[in-house]
């Protein structure tokens, strides 16, 4: 914690929750010994686990919180799934150093009732310490080494005067300790300035396996937020893992307001890392980061009437992760899932990995939207994605069928043609069926089609699909921009047997991103399908130059264009406007001055960005899920 030493006065344990798999085993039964896998935590299945909880004070001061009640109520209704005993270091105030006995009790219980315990050195100065560190740790290791649910924290908090060198030395030497005797446990590593630069430590580890790095913040105070989130992005970016030991949703000496909209901006990072984090603090100190007031037992058993304002948050927050259990749908495709279960809870970022047919693209759809073979999903309630695949090159998306969804594709019905399902298009066998049980009286009261096409002025596209009908009729394909025919509207005759069609034309508008391209059937109740639908760039047409736009022409909406492998933003002009691309971690990789005709992807590696436009009062005006290089 963030404080004068002088003002230290009580003590300090961790109770967290596990984000990822909602089960009704134990934490422990479910995921077993934990181990560190690039800069993620992981269970005995290689599957992330996030953990998440409450920090007691030194057990020098609180240790009447030592105790399986206490334990227990954080494990069965505050919903933990580790808990961390502070041993408190010597020579602090008047303490003279902790009591073993007490860790083991809260590991004890912690065992009992299948969640995670951390043993931690609750220091400043601990690389002083090594004599004391070295018992505290031998004896921990002796007596746990075969337990699953044990984890090692060899430095809490080192002051702001300590080096780096000096904590990797200290670091280096506990290492050797723990191993001696535990091969496998997890340890975790204080870093500087009172553990927040997890960016130096990962930049020149301590050499072993099963390390993570310790991040520490307060969420109401200046300089704690995108400042430690930027470090922590760092450790990250070197496959550092990262452990949040101890935060509150105060200011950093414990006291003043309770900051829940920073808290909830640190909960939605610490989601999408998979980082897990421990509230300080479960005690009654009469500070802003106490979870209790009011006199409560240290045995737990606690009421409202026992939680202050930010005890009564953490609470809920807990309790909410721990009881969601979200599911995630996938049609068109069965992509691989990581980490793959039946239900996730709140925050879980899932990633989905799809291998599409040789040529084809990947296009993502339902509840996300993007491109290539990989996207990650944000279970923050029950998602439905679809995936369809496109050819290399091609405008359209999802033009083949070759899964079970239509999507980007919509049937369009005017509202003459009220009757449901009336039409109605599937996706079957490589074509797109469309069955039409009521004729409309013109061909444009019913037609299918996408929009989100991107068409450039002075460009010639080539326009082809198949087609095929149980009994002779007509398809009329248009190409739409802002109400405008783009090319002249080309009337196919359809038949029983499936023939290709194909059309060019020059696109004479002005460009543009959102482009409708529909294939209309309204005048004929007969079921057809089609298939192999392209549209590709076949080279330089006839160009017209754009009239010069008026003010208010010029206020559109902003939108992005690609092709050849070239991202560019298309909107309005207004002076202070900026534009940031972050990746799929949250990392913010680029920001510009935002301006018409802007080239995004430049220097930027193949891969799936949020594009996010900000106005010149902060707001945000547009927001979109691309590919640094698309079509």
């Amino acid at each position: 914690m963030m404080k004068n030493v002088k003002k230290i006065a009580v003590a300090a344990l961790t109770a967290l929750t596990l984000c990822g798999v909602a089960s009704a085993g134990t934490p422990v039964a479910d995921h077993g010994r934990l181990s560190v896998k690039g800069n993620r935590i992981v269970d005995r299945d290689g599957n992330p686990v996030q953990l998440r909880g409450m920090s007691f004070f030194w057990d020098c001061w609180a240790g009447g919180y030592y105790n399986s009640g206490a334990v227990n109520t954080l494990a069965n209704d505050w919903k933990v799934s580790v808990v961390r005993a502070a041993f408190s270091a010597p020579n602090v105030q008047n303490c003279s150093g902790g009591d073993i006995n007490k860790t083991k009790a809260v590991i004890n219980a912690a065992k009992a009732a299948g969640i995670y315990a951390i043993a931690d050195y609750h220091s400043h100065n601990a690389h002083n310490e090594v004599t004391q560190a070295t018992a505290f740790f031998q004896e921990i290791a002796r007596t746990y080494k075969d337990d699953p649910n044990i984890i090692y924290e060899i430095y809490n908090e080192p002051a702001d005067n300590v080096t780096w060198s000096q904590i990797k030395t200290y670091a280096t030497t506990m290492y050797g300790v723990i191993r001696a005797i535990d091969p496998n446990g997890i340890i975790l590593v204080g870093t500087e300035l009172m553990s927040k630069r997890v960016d130096n430590a990962a930049a020149n580890p301590v050499e072993g396996t099963n390390i993570a790095y310790v991040a520490h913040y307060y969420a109401a105070q200046e300089g704690h937020g995108d400042e430690i989130r930027t470090m922590i992005r760092g450790a990250l970016n070197r496959n550092k893992a990262v452990f949040i030991t101890e935060f509150g949703t105060c200011e950093a000496d414990g006291n003043g307001r309770v900051d829940t909209v920073a808290s909830n901006t640190w909960f939605n990072f610490l989601d999408q890392a998979q980082i897990g984090w421990a509230n300080w603090s479960v005690n009654d100190k009469g500070e802003a980061a106490s979870a209790l007031t009011g006199s409560p037992s240290q045995n737990g058993g606690w009421s409202e009437s026992n939680y202050t304002v930010s005890g009564r948050y953490i609470r809920n927050k807990l309790r909410f992760y721990a009881n969601s259990a979200y599911t995630l749908n996938v049609s068109g495709a069965t992509p691989t899932r990581f980490p793959n279960y039946t239900t996730y809870t709140h925050g879980t970022p899932v990633t989905l990995v799809v291998r599409p047919p040789s040529g084809q693209g990947v296009v993502w759809g339902g509840d996300v939207s993007g491109t290539g073979d990989t996207m990650v999903v944000s279970m923050t309630g029950n998602k439905n994605v679809t995936v369809a695949f496109s050819t290399a090159g091609n405008l359209i998306q999802n033009g083949t069928f070759l899964t079970t969804s239509i999507s980007p594709w919509v049937v369009y019905k005017n509202g003459l043609l009220d009757q449901v399902p009336n039409p109605a298009m599937v996706a079957e066998n490589g074509e797109g069926k469309i069955t039409m049980t009521i004729a409309g009286t013109a061909v444009d009261h019913a037609y299918v089609h996408q929009t989100g096409v991107s068409l450039k002025n002075g460009r010639r596209y080539k326009l082809t699909f198949s087609a095929r009908s149980a009994s002779p009729r007509s398809v009329t394909a248009k190409v739409v921009a802002s109400n405008a025919d783009c090319m002249t509207p080309y009337e196919a005759q359809v038949t029983s047997t499936k023939q290709a069609f194909t059309t060019t034309f020059d696109m004479t508008k002005p460009d543009n991103a959102n482009v409708s391209v529909r294939f209309c059937f309204g005048g004929n109740a007969t079921t057809w399908y089609i298939s192999d639908v392209s549209l590709v760039d076949v080279g330089a047409g006839t160009a017209v130059a754009p009239t010069r736009q008026t003010a208010n022409a010029r206020r559109t909406a902003w939108s992005i264009s690609g092709a050849g492998g070239s991202l560019q933003l298309r909107g309005p002009i207004e002076a202070g406007s900026t534009v940031s691309l972050y990746d799929t971690r949250g990392k913010a990789v680029k920001t510009m001055a935002a301006k018409d005709g802007l080239t995004l992807n430049t220097g930027i590696p193949a891969g799936n960005y949020l594009v996010i436009v900000k106005n010149r009062t902060g707001a945000d005006v547009y927001r979109s899920m691309v590919s640094s290089f698309v079509r």
